[in-house]
């Protein structure tokens, strides 16, 4: 981000992909619909059958937070931002895990993030794939969520603790 030498800036995994269209209808939603950056739908490839895994819309007087935590999309590939909007909020390169949340809240926090519902992404979320987080990791993680827990809901803390159990 601190590099970026563009308009726009485009987050990508490097196990991920774009849809051929993806830049292209970034680029126009982001004029057409003037905000700051853009979050969506994504086909999932789970190493059985693909998926489509839809962002919803954030609801009225729905904090971003909430959203995240909850039952919201958002996957890190979909992400598009105006470079201006995005090189004020910068990664924490700090943060093990949920950096990702950590970005997108304080990103919203700020500047008009939508929704495209249209999926423009794949993600490869293979099981295999998936590693036990480590001690950091899961320390990371949890701290995230605890400086963002006071914006959630009850409920919302709740599914998300049970979420995070190892069974």
């Amino acid at each position: 981000i601190k590099e970026a030498q563009g308009e726009y800036i485009a987050m990508l995994d490097s196990d991920d992909e774009y849809l051929p269209h993806h830049l292209s209808r970034r680029v126009e939603k982001i004029k057409e619909w003037n905000c700051d950056g853009i979050f969506g739908s994504a086909y999932i490839d789970n190493g059985v059958e693909i998926v489509t895994g839809l962002s919803r819309p954030v609801r009225k007087n729905e904090n971003f937070t909430e959203y995240l935590f909850s039952d919201g999309f958002a996957p890190t590939p979909s992400h598009f931002y105006r470079k201006h909007a995005a090189k004020q909020i910068v990664w924490d390169e700090q943060i093990l895990r949920h950096q990702d949340f950590d970005f997108s809240i304080r990103f919203a926090d700020k500047f008009h993030f939508k929704v495209d519902h249209y999926p423009t992404i794949k993600i490869h979320w293979h099981p295999n794939t998936f590693q036990l987080l480590t001690e950091a990791q899961f320390r990371s993680q949890q701290a995230v969520f605890e400086n963002y827990k006071a914006r959630l809901t009850p409920r919302t803390q709740a599914q998300y603790y049970l979420r995070m159990l190892p069974f």
